[in-house]
């Protein structure tokens, strides 16, 4: 096979190779978007019950750091949601 041909099928290939590329991607754009299916639906959060609870929780500590005769400040952090930060 001459040099001439070596190019021409090689450039053949090339080409061919192109096409075949760009109708995937295109046909990839053209696809309709799905929406991202949801890992976990929404919770519905009851904030009056998560205050109350939290209530609880600082009374328990309270009255156990009382008994054991202890006195000194107790800091506590609490993750809430943003739905209930502004309750808190």
């Amino acid at each position: 096979m001459s040099a001439r041909s070596w190019f021409v099928t090689f450039w053949a290939v090339l080409c061919v190779g192109g096409l075949m590329a760009t109708t995937l991607l295109d046909g990839e754009s053209r696809a309709p978007e799905k929406p991202a299916p949801s890992i976990r639906p929404p919770l519905e959060v009851d904030c009056e019950l998560l205050a109350l609870r939290l209530e609880e929780d600082e009374a328990l500590a309270e009255a156990a750091r009382q008994s054991d005769g202890r006195s000194g400040i107790t800091q506590r952090w609490y993750g809430v949601p943003e739905e209930c930060a502004g309750r808190m």
